[in-house]
């Protein structure tokens, strides 16, 4: 027994992290978050206009950075290639103020710079606040405080546990939280917690693809490409427990590896 257990312990010293973050990866990642009520943000000139949607579609370059990550793991640091950030009105009235509002924070995205700490089996532990591209102008505290949330999210696609060998196993699901500034949660209502089982559904030399799923409440879906040691595309989702009509949260999380490797046709 105490040999088994000893054999385990240096099995997992010597375990290398699932990803390969030495060379730079491209990826195009999404959050689409929908909220009901809707929250009030802030545009322009000091006004406030109610929006109970938004998407955020960054592309980014991020590789292995030279800073190291208290209590393990890695620290990869990420440039934002391009922005496209969409929000969605209650009231038509607050439309082209609220478009303007989402050009300038595209503006101040682009060239920005973003860090997080991964652990060893690919789930995020920890991510940076966004450093603003050059040309941003300055903005109020809280009309970047849900974009940050955003783009936390944005990663969520790229935070799963994966387990090449095994069968089945579980990845964390995110602590779902509505946007900054959003109603109070109403009794008989939680937002998602706790662990997802995945499975795989193929298993070859080049890839791995799984997928989980826990009635309407989460799902997630991966291919991951064991040869470069990257996510290739996955797709999530994420729903409140006890969504109404009056009261509803729900997240949304893609990513595209843009710089994927042609893979030949398994035999």
């Amino acid at each position: 027994m105490f040999a088994f257990l000893l054999s385990t312990l240096v099995r997992a010293a010597d375990g290398s992290p699932v990803w390969d973050w030495s060379t730079p990866h491209r990826y195009r990642l999404t959050a689409d978050e929908l909220q009901t009520p809707a929250i009030s943000v802030g545009v322009a000139n000091n006004i406030m206009a109610q929006m109970s949607r938004y998407t955020v579609t960054l592309d980014v370059t991020c590789a292995q950075s030279n800073e190291s990550a208290a209590g393990g793991g890695t620290t990869v640091a990420c440039s934002v290639d391009d922005a496209a950030v969409t929000g969605f009105p209650t009231y038509e009235s607050d439309r082209a103020q609220l478009d303007e509002s989402m050009r300038q924070l595209e503006s101040w995205l682009r060239g920005g710079t973003l860090d997080f700490v991964q652990r060893d089996d690919g789930v995020i532990k920890r991510v940076g606040e966004v450093k603003p591209g050059p040309a941003a102008a300055p903005t109020r505290w809280d009309r970047t405080e849900w974009l940050n949330d955003a783009l936390k999210g944005c990663l969520e696609s790229l935070s799963v546990a994966i387990a090449p060998d095994a069968a089945e196993w579980r990845t964390p699901m995110p602590a779902g939280r509505p946007m900054p500034g959003a109603p109070q949660i109403p009794m008989g209502s939680q937002m998602p917690s706790g662990s997802l089982k995945l499975h795989v559904t193929e298993r070859t030399p080049q890839r791995l693809t799984f997928e989980g799923e826990h009635g309407e409440i989460a799902s997630i879906s991966v291919e991951f490409d064991r040869q470069s040691g990257a996510i290739t595309q996955s797709h999530a989702s994420y729903a409140m427990v006890g969504n109404t009509a009056n009261y509803y949260w729900s997240r949304e999380f893609t990513s595209e590896l843009l710089d994927a490797p042609e893979v030949a046709d398994d035999p």
